[in-house]
């Protein structure tokens, strides 16, 4: 559509020329062939970054021949630079070859690569990337509601770039743009969140994003400000002995951090969330208290209580 708009423009402006019929029709050849061509430079660079094409073999197919024809040629790569000047690409132009690099994309892709790697079971033809630029939010918006993108979809606007981790799904691998450096910061619903919230809450999250410095969106939990956990409880103690206690009364399997809403998000009861904290604040009690005692002293330990909730259907 970005492509298809700019012809009605430049046929306006060809029409307002005193064009011979034979020099009119040339030009409407070449703005049909240099739409086409940028639609495949577009194509390759959503895969790899990079984009390499033949134009004066490609010319054929539309009734022109670039090849010793000079002017002809220059106005067709030209054209089709034109058609990709919003991206702020590099271009290499040869006799034959042009030749565009989006660095972005490229560490995009380099960036996410570890982080979705290729299923050996499912056809490479179905795993390609397919990272792309929007123009704006309203564009990105639109795409995160239209939903079901295939595994490596990609949209980009501006220092943000969000890829689809599971096909079909809503699990957008979001990274923040700082110097020459693609960061990956985070996992986002953004399909669930436009449904649960409404568009206008997603846009203003997107607007915090794009304008949160890097530092801020990269930074981990912060821990200053705990207190440290007793010595009586050793480190690899503390993190089994919580874990065990979400996984009791809250049926959370892990508190690993694995950047997917579908598993760093869960829903509890609060009967079973009221009997977690109280296990954990005995546990914390008697952890002091044993740090606090003699040697001689003992402290009994404590009985777990699990609090019965609600019957379904009462």
């Amino acid at each position: 559509a970005r492509y298809s708009a700019l012809l009605p423009h430049a046929r306006s402006i060809l029409a307002q020329q005193n064009m011979s019929p034979a020099l009119a029709e040339i030009n409407q050849k070449l703005m049909t062939f240099a739409e086409h061509a940028a639609m495949e430079v577009d194509r390759q660079l959503s895969q790899t970054g990079r984009a390499e094409l033949p134009l004066a073999d490609m010319s054929h197919r539309f009734d022109l021949d670039l090849y010793d024809n000079k002017t002809m040629w220059d106005t067709a790569s030209r054209m089709v630079a034109e058609r990709l000047d919003e991206w702020d690409l590099d271009f290499e132009v040869d006799k034959n070859m042009f030749v565009a690099v989006d660095y972005d994309i490229q560490n995009i892709i380099e960036t996410c690569k570890n982080r979705i790697p290729f299923d050996p079971l499912v056809a490479p033809s179905d795993q390609e990337w397919g990272v792309r630029r929007v123009a704006n939010t309203q564009e990105l918006l639109e795409k995160f509601e239209h939903g079901n993108w295939s595994v490596r979809t990609g949209f980009v606007l501006g220092d943000l770039a969000f890829i689809e981790q599971i096909g079909g799904g809503d699990e957008w691998l979001s990274l923040k743009h700082d110097g020459d450096t693609w960061h990956r910061f985070d996992s986002i619903s953004f399909g669930h969140m436009i449904e649960q919230s409404d568009i206008d809450y997603c846009r203003g999250h997107l607007e915090y994003l794009a304008t949160a410095p890097a530092n801020e969106l990269l930074r981990q939990p912060d821990t200053a400000h705990q207190q440290s956990v007793p010595d009586a409880i050793a480190p690899e103690m503390h993190e089994k002995l919580i874990e065990d206690i979400a996984r009791r009364n809250c049926f959370v399997d892990s508190l690993a951090i694995q950047n997917r809403d579908s598993l760093d998000f869960h829903d509890v009861s609060v009967w079973g969330l009221k009997s977690a904290l109280e296990e954990a604040y005995r546990a914390g009690m008697q952890a002091q208290a044993e740090q606090n005692l003699s040697p001689q002293q003992e402290v009994e330990p404590p009985e777990p209580t699990q609090e019965i909730g609600p019957m379904m259907g009462m």
